[in-house]
């Protein structure tokens, strides 16, 4: 039996109390009340478990007490104290780890958090500032005067550094010391690790309405937003959110910690809120009665605009500088003296950056070190942006080298680094670094299947991870046991201590910020600019990437449970540095394993895979990667052509997708040609350029059958293709060639739109999809899901339905950065028939807008329906030509069939006929780029390849059918063959590629049904394996290229005189699978399958029955020896009992498999 575990404390998290008494009184009210008070982080639970820090005199109770000095001059132990005996003890690690989850009781349940009951204040996320709050008594008084006079909502927007969250929270402080007005009042904050708007509408009905928080918690957000606005309307709550740039469309990119005001170019609208619901939550709380909202942000987001001014109930506060008047108390506070001779020529200076405060910190520090520096800082009376950098650079110059280096380290860091990050960036003495808590629970897992496992090869796999896992905790063992007499030596006490001094020093100057809750640590925008301009300037930035790259390639990678952006840190960060350094294949590689397929298919953050792809292009994007591996290069065209194309950059996108085909036509790659040509599809489809994107994915498809590799991408890509152009019948041939086993949630798409197309139910479809979508979920499908969901329930009139679909699917375009007009532009149709006239044309020009990024001409005729719901019909009549003619493409039956469908009922309601417009001519048909190429390199492949199957679809990929026409419909099911087994037959077609064997005649050996779309009669839907006696050999036939014979042989015409074996792929040393056929003498032919197995010492031989009665054998050989010919023959004679077995032409193993 195991022994118990010992418990894993969790972390004590830091609370401080400066001193100021209105604080410490409302801090020591609410502990006597018995809740948490607001310093501590939410992680904090009970008073207990918190570790209480007081500065100066400040009575109460507390575990260590510091003088109120700066914050340089605390030493060690109070570094020791607040930085490190906040995180969990690592003597805890010890019989558990941080893999371990705990065990609950199965009779109690504990609460997501706990929430107090109003009048006492409910603080979520307390902010700490790490330097004294000074002056800024006009920005308080101006807050008061709001409060008693002002609108409902006010937003104070700054840039980062100047301190609109420190006079937030100040003031919030002294107004709960004047007592308690409110009802209520909550803070909380954007700014805490994975605090999102769901969160915050949880909190607020939790506090204001009185839910329960295990009810919140599982809560629906639309009823939950309901309670709270009837109960700040009910009564008078303060509401305070704290950095709500945090929850708008620019911070789920990677440059989020960058976000100022100015953003420009962008592809999509980076001030708007992410999900578009966050935006009217606000709009109807400022609406709430006498309750009031207070939010700062480094924006003004969009949503809360209507047109050039302002939502109603909302005010905008553009926070300044600090005032002039208040400078002698932050200069004391800073340590130095208010009335030195530099302090009023600078202060003349420092108005023309509007008495920045992160400037002036910079300048105080340069003042500490050399007021003679001032002299240099302003010579030649510079402008603002010159006075900028003179501060900037003469902060840096007086730093310590070594400080400068912790700085640069982290200045070229996306995100915040973490607390072993940043001693991971400085050499520890002996080099000994904390490794990773010990995967203890994880080795017991393993161990305990190990135990109970019989296979070979599956405990080969499990003691491999376990002898990985033991390493890891053998490594942690080694540390612990140096950890304590190394943490004794001198050498490591003055190591840490001078950490300690450069961290307080950063920290005190402006330099540095420190997130106690988080315990990470961040540099403000200006000063990390200038550290990276630093660094290229002295050609130092290789340097610090390559420091960077050596720490994050020993953190582990990434768990399963990714969210956002920031949940990638390690993984973006590693990758950043090898490109940094200029390594570019591992950068590659580490996109690959590590962020492509969260990137690219479940968080489908399309910006930011530009933004990261972009550096392996030095050459531009017409050119391919600077990568040596050709599949690398191929791929990663693929991934950022993709990215290029759903941000709106489409003629970027098809330039890079016409450099992957010439390169994979040049390299003779088909697997790779047949994805860069179905990418290139996708942007001839974009270009409206229809009937040549359909061409393109025929291309695919025959160069897929010549290859004889049969692939799932070119069926779906034409399938989906074809669905949109109102071709269904040939979009479910491809569906039906598919099969069950590779169905996809967009294919089911696919069928809900043909069955909406043809006026049957798409229910059942829309229904399979949302199940696998819950299961597997992809932002880009589910958008596509949503959009399709809208628009049918929008079709039968149930415009609140579909407005719901259609807001999903403008948040998810929105954290996409992708195109979201059509969204924007239902959502216009639903609004104003809903007879919301004013929501409409806000959508509506939202809608433009978007469709003018993405060059998105065919929301014309959603756009129209829009109009007319709103009666003006003039406007509609115009947008539902111009749409019906972008739907018109290059004309039915490469039209646009959804949209047409819009158009002409605008167009009808309207009393207008459609326009006339000419049909397709085929033979105005230009050719394809690269098309002789490509159709010499399909006749290239089919001439070098041998007769296959494929279990993968029903097709002979040896005959290049053509798809099904329009109205056919699917193929049915096979009728009775033409030809029996063991028949006499001739081959009778004119095909090139049985131009060898026309008019020979044969037997028929084996048969089995196909799909064939071109087939007069049922009784042809069969392909025959035909032995040809004049050539010695088998072929595979559909049978509309036989004739039948008088005749047949009897089954021992296929017996053999001696042992034979065919094979139906390229044998050589190193092949890993070998399939083909084996007959013994006086037997006919069987198939066999060979494999190698790592395990085994020596072959190993089974017989088995297929379902259709024809026999198998299935061999395993040792993975440590070839695999070729003669030592399959050598295996296959001695398990057989025959003295040889030699090669000789058989039939196709893949054609006798069931």
């Amino acid at each position: 039996m195991r022994p118990p575990r010992r418990v894993v404390r969790p972390p004590r998290r830091v609370v401080v109390h400066a001193a100021e008494p209105a604080r410490a009184a409302v801090v020591d009210a609410v502990w006597r009340a018995g809740f948490v008070p607001w310093d501590m982080s939410s992680g904090t639970e009970s008073p207990e478990a918190a570790l209480v820090v007081r500065v100066g005199g400040d009575p109460g109770p507390a575990d260590l007490r510091l003088p109120d000095g700066p914050l340089a001059e605390l030493g060690p132990a109070a570094y020791a104290e607040l930085r490190l005996l906040a995180l969990p003890p690592e003597a805890s690690f010890d019989d558990a780890d941080l893999d371990d989850k705990p065990v609950k009781d199965v009779g109690s349940f504990e609460l997501p958090y706990t929430t107090p009951a109003p009048p006492a204040p409910h603080l979520v996320h307390p902010y700490f500032k790490s330097n004294a709050f000074t002056g800024r008594a006009a920005d308080l008084a101006e807050l008061d005067a709001w409060l008693a006079r002002g609108q409902p909502a006010r937003v104070v927007v700054a840039p980062g550094g100047v301190g609109k969250s420190a006079v937030a929270w100040a003031w919030l402080e002294r107004r709960l010391a004047d007592g308690p007005r409110w009802a209520g009042c909550l803070w909380f904050s954007f700014y805490e690790h994975g605090a999102v708007f769901d969160d915050l509408i949880r909190r607020l009905a939790a506090y204001t309405a009185g839910e329960s928080p295990t009810e919140t918690f599982h809560g629906d957000r639309k009823a939950l937003a309901r309670e709270v606005l009837a109960a700040v309307r009910a009564r008078p709550f303060l509401i305070v959110v704290d950095g709500l740039e945090r929850a708008l469309v620019a911070h789920h990119r990677i440059g989020a910690t960058r976000l100022d005001g100015d953003v420009a170019d962008e592809e999509f609208d980076p001030h708007s809120f992410k999900d578009p619901r966050d935006g009217l939550f606000l709009r109807a709380l400022a609406q709430a009665g006498p309750s009031r909202l207070l939010a700062t942000s480094r924006v003004f987001p969009t949503d809360l605009r209507d047109g050039e001014g302002l939502a109603p109930g909302f005010e905008l506060r553009a926070l300044d500088g600090l005032d002039p008047a208040e400078l002698p108390a932050l200069l004391r506070a800073l340590g130095l003296d208010p009335d030195a001779p530099w302090v009023e020529r600078a202060t003349r200076a420092m108005a023309t950056l509007d008495h920045h405060a992160l400037l002036w910190r910079l300048l105080a520090g340069c003042m500490q070190e050399d007021p003679a520096l001032l002299d240099d800082i302003l010579d030649d009376d510079p402008e603002p942006a010159e006075l900028r950098k003179n501060i900037l650079e003469a902060a840096f110059d007086v730093l310590p080298a070594r400080a400068e280096d912790l700085l640069s380290r982290l200045a070229p860091l996306q995100f915040a680094a973490e607390h072993d990050d940043l001693l991971g960036f400085v050499s520890p003495p002996l080099g000994l670094r904390r490794p990773p808590p010990p995967p203890r629970a994880r080795l017991r897992e393993v161990e305990d299947k190990l135990a109970a496992e019989t296979d070979l090869e599956t405990r080969r796999e499990l003691l491999d991870r376990r002898d990985k896992l033991r390493a890891r905790c053998h490594e942690w063992d080694i540390y612990r046991a140096l950890a304590d007499a190394y943490a004794r030596q001198p050498g490591t006490r003055a190591h840490f201590a001078g950490i300690h001094a450069d961290l307080c020093l950063l920290e005190t100057r402006g330099f540095l910020a420190w997130d106690r809750s988080s315990n990470r640590y961040d540099l403000h925008p200006l000063v990390r600019a200038h550290a990276l301009e630093r660094l290229d300037r002295d050609d130092d930035r290789a340097a610090e990437c390559a420091a960077i790259r050596r720490h994050f390639v020993r953190t582990p990678r990434e768990g399963d449970d990714i969210t956002c952006i920031a949940d990638l840190r390690r993984s973006i960060e590693l990758y950043r540095a090898h490109v940094g350094v200029g390594e570019l294949d591992e950068a590659s590689e580490v996109f690959e394993s590590r962020l492509q397929e969260w990137l690219r298919e479940r968080l489908s953050a399309y910006p930011v895979m530009v933004e990261l792809l972009t550096p392996l292009f030095p050459d531009g994007l017409r050119e391919p990667p600077a990568l040596d591996d050709p599949t690398a290069r191929s791929r990663r065209i693929s991934d950022l052509s993709h990215a290029l194309a759903q941000v709106g950059r489409e003629p970027e996108a098809a330039a890079l997708r016409e450099v992957a085909v010439r390169l994979n036509l040049e390299r003779r790659r088909p697997v790779s040609l047949q994805i860069s040509l179905g990418d290139r599809s996708k942007s001839l489809a974009a270009a409206n350029r229809t009937h040549a994107a359909m061409r393109t994915c025929a291309l695919v498809h025959r160069l897929m059958l010549a290859h004889g590799k049969q692939q799932v991408g070119p069926f779906q890509l034409r399938a989906v293709l074809a669905t949109d152009l109102g071709r269904w019948d040939e979009a479910e041939a491809d569906m039906a060639a598919l099969g069950k086993e590779h169905d996809t949630i967009e294919l089911d798409l696919c069928r809900a739109a043909i069955a909406f197309g043809r006026g049957q139910d798409p229910a059942p479809f829309l229904k399979e999809a949302s199940v696998y979508l819950t299961i597997g979920w992809h932002a880009s499908i589910a958008t596509r899901w949503n959009l399709l969901h809208g628009r049918i329930k929008a079709a039968d009139g149930r415009f609140a339905g579909a407005l719901r679909h259609m807001t999903e699917a403008v948040q998810l375009a929105r954290r996409m950065g992708s195109d979201g007009s059509r969204a924007h532009a239902w959502r216009a149709v639903c609004l104003a028939n809903l007879d919301r006239h004013a929501e409409a044309r806000r959508a509506l020009a939202l809608a433009r807008a978007a469709a003018t990024r993405h060059d998105n001409r065919r929301v014309a005729g959603v756009l129209a329906a829009a109009h007319l719901a709103l009666g003006e019909r003039d406007l509609a009549a115009s947008l539902a030509l111009a749409g019906h003619r972008e739907a018109w493409a290059d004309g039915p039956p490469f039209a646009w069939a959804d949209d047409l469908r819009v158009c002409t009922d605008v167009l009808a309601a309207l009393g207008l006929a459609p326009p006339e417009l000419p049909r397709f001519d085929p033979a105005s048909a230009p050719p394809l780029p690269f098309e002789a190429e490509i159709e010499a390199f399909i006749a290239e492949l089919a001439a070098q390849r041998k007769p296959v199957g494929t279990p993968l679809v029903q097709l002979d990929p040896m005959l290049c059918e053509p798809a099904a026409k329009p109205g056919q419909g699917p193929p049915p099911e096979p009728g009775p063959p033409a030809f029996a087994v063991h028949a006499r037959v001739k081959v009778v077609t004119d095909a090139p590629w049985q131009a060898d064997v026309n008019g020979l005649e044969g037997v028929v050996f084996w048969r089995e049904p196909m799909q064939d779309h071109v087939a007069v009669a049922e009784t042809q839907r069969w392909k025959y394996i035909v032995y040809l006696p004049a050539r010695h050999r088998y072929r595979t036939v559909i049978e509309r290229h036989l004739a039948a014979l008088d005749g047949g042989v009897e089954p021992s015409f296929f017996f053999g005189e001696r042992a034979e074996i065919s094979y139906d792929v390229v044998v050589s040393d190193d092949s890993t699978i070998v399939e083909g056929c084996v007959r013994l003498p006086g037997e006919t032919w069987r198939t066999f399958h060979a494999a190698k197995k790592d395990d085994l010492t020596e072959a190993r031989l089974e017989t088995f029955e297929w379902e259709n009665g024809i026999r198998g054998l299935a061999l395993d050989m040792p993975g440590g020896a070839p695999m070729n010919k003669a030592a399959l023959e050598r295996a296959l004679a001695s398990s057989l009992g025959v003295e040889t077995i030699v090669e000789a032409p058989g039939p196709d193993s893949m054609m006798m498999r069931p």
